[in-house]
């Protein structure tokens, strides 16, 4: 089955690398989770780019999900309500 996924740069700007590092309980266990070597991981810069994101989301989707846990998606979507009005 084929998998198609999409990360929308208004949506989500950034991770850092020491978020996703923390998560997985450092390094060689990130590489591990997410089906690379240690020295990639250690190479990625400090705000990850789409390409990592990408691979959290289709290898960890619940890692994911909790990394992205503080996200207010509808403010970035667009779609909050304003309490305000």
């Amino acid at each position: 089955m084929a998998c198609a996924f999409i990360i929308d740069t208004a949506i989500l700007p950034f991770m850092k690398k020491e978020t996703v590092i923390a998560h997985f309980g450092g390094q060689r266990k990130t590489a591990e989770a997410l089906g690379v070597k240690q020295p990639t991981v250690c190479a990625w810069p400090d705000l990850l780019p789409y390409s990592v994101l990408g691979r959290i989301a289709v290898h960890q989707p619940i890692a994911w999900r909790l990394l992205c846990a503080g996200v207010d998606w509808a403010y970035l979507r667009g779609t909050a309500k304003n309490s305000t009005e």
